[in-house]
């Protein structure tokens, strides 16, 4: 064709069945070169080429470009050279063993396999092959890695250890008898010749479940099964409380507590339950936790309360009833007071019996008078007077007025309810007031939501 005129290649290019064009050597020639004989046609320089060996008449399958670079053939061909190249005579291959310190007890066996020989300098029979020889050490006696089985126990006995079986090898846990305690003992040689000691009893490591068990009574536990290990639960029943507990040997031997029953560290539910009632709670769900709220009756006030059972063992109860807090059905006090030298406003609330606003009067602040009034309203319930506070505080915050004190600047608390004078309307928050108290002591019910002071009463 026009198209292959001029391209210099001898053959005729086509596209393969992979879309790639023929190579510019002739393939069948190439093959034949390398003692290959194709049986079809060319497939592809990456693809398996079925072709039949000129020399051994085998079938092989060698990839064109591997041929080509002369790295592939005949696999059976190939495996005959490499044995042909890893073969020497026996006189050169005693005399290259022999340079390196061995004798040849044995016919040479071949280049890679071990040939029985004794060490000149030891005297011990070894069995390098030629090959490691020439890359390492002939010799483990000599140069260390290997062990005598006499040399192993002198060891063992010069650590304290007498052995009950022959040598088992550098790693293998040794079955031996301390010479100190008696006791049956394991260590590996490879340890002992680390310095590590031979008796984990005699260096307080290993445990003897006669003493664990009578470490574990001294503790006031009483095991219940045998030993089971240093860091397994052990279960055990508390000589004082009764219960089953299941601490470790390990944490008792450090002097942790044991029972957790009587650390207070564990809660028996039903004791729990008797706790909470004796505080004037009655639980009404299951035990959640020390730490979680637990939905409980108030049997003095009646109302559904969720005190934590560890506040409560700390003397706590519910929070209703508790002195200085304000108490959703009965009468609070609501105040709006300013500081000068801070140029601050708060409102705030606090129950009737609480010091609350006396604290507030110490630091400085003060309440206002309009119409020969205070700025200081009772509100029938504390519900409505916390109503009253945060929608106020909506206000201030909706239109612009952050928080305008610290926690330092307040150590008495109340900080997150100020605002700056400059950022609110004083005389509309107080009239806004004036207009709820009224409506919440005309309405006189938990009911009564108060509106936004810049809607009006």
């Amino acid at each position: 064709m026009d198209g292959d005129k001029g391209t210099g290649c001898p053959v005729p290019m086509q596209d393969t069945d992979r879309g790639r064009r023929m190579p510019k050597q002739d393939p069948v020639e190439v093959m034949r070169a390398a003692g290959l004989e194709p049986c079809v046609p060319y497939p592809g320089s990456k693809t398996p080429w079925l072709c039949e060996c000129r020399r051994c008449g085998q079938t092989v399958c060698p990839l064109y470009n591997s041929v080509q670079q002369g790295t592939g053939g005949c696999k059976h061909c190939g495996k005959k050279q490499s044995a042909r190249t890893r073969t020497m005579a026996e006189e050169k291959a005693v005399a290259e063993m022999c340079s390196y310190g061995v004798t040849p007890l044995d016919p040479f066996p071949g280049v890679m396999k071990p040939w029985r020989c004794q060490c000149v300098a030891c005297g011990e029979v070894i069995t390098p092959s030629l090959h490691n020889a020439r890359r390492q050490g002939v010799c483990g006696y000599c140069s260390g890695t290997a062990v005598r089985a006499a040399d192993a126990e002198a060891a063992m006995r010069a650590a304290g250890a007498e052995p009950q079986v022959p040598y088992p090898g550098g790693n293998v846990q040794w079955p031996c008898r301390c010479t100190a305690c008696g006791r049956a003992i394991t260590p590996r040689y490879a340890s002992i010749r680390g310095g590590q000691s031979a008796c984990r009893y005699c260096t307080g490591h290993g445990v003897i479940p006669e003493e664990a068990v009578d470490l574990m009574r001294e503790a006031g536990m009483e095991p219940q099964v045998p030993y089971p290990g240093a860091d397994t639960p052990w279960p055990c029943r508390c000589t004082v409380c009764q219960r089953t507990v299941a601490p470790t040997y390990n944490n008792v031997r450090r002097g942790r507590s044991t029972c957790g029953y009587c650390s207070g560290a564990r809660v028996d539910v039903a004791q729990a339950k008797q706790l909470m009632v004796a505080a004037g709670l009655q639980p009404l769900e299951a035990y959640p936790g020390a730490n979680v709220g637990w939905r409980c009756r108030c049997l003095r006030c009646g109302w559904i309360v969720k005190p934590a059972y560890g506040r409560v063992v700390a003397g706590g109860g519910c929070p209703e009833c508790a002195p200085g807090r304000i108490r959703t059905a009965e009468p609070a006090l609501l105040y709006l007071i300013v500081h000068h030298r801070w140029q601050a406003a708060k409102v705030g609330i606090a129950a009737d019996d609480s010091l609350r606003l006396r604290e507030h009067l110490k630091h400085g602040w003060t309440p206002l008078t309009r119409y020969g009034r205070r700025t200081i309203w009772r509100i029938p319930t504390g519900g409505q007077a916390r109503a009253l506070e945060q929608a106020l505080l909506t206000t201030w915050r909706d239109g612009g007025a952050p928080q305008a004190l610290s926690v330092a600047d307040m150590p008495q608390g109340g900080a997150t309810e100020t605002a700056f004078l400059t950022q609110i309307d004083l005389e509309e928050a107080i009239t806004w007031l004036d207009q709820q108290v009224g409506r919440a002591w005309r309405v006189g019910s938990e009911g009564a939501q108060p509106t936004s002071p810049s809607r009006g009463s």
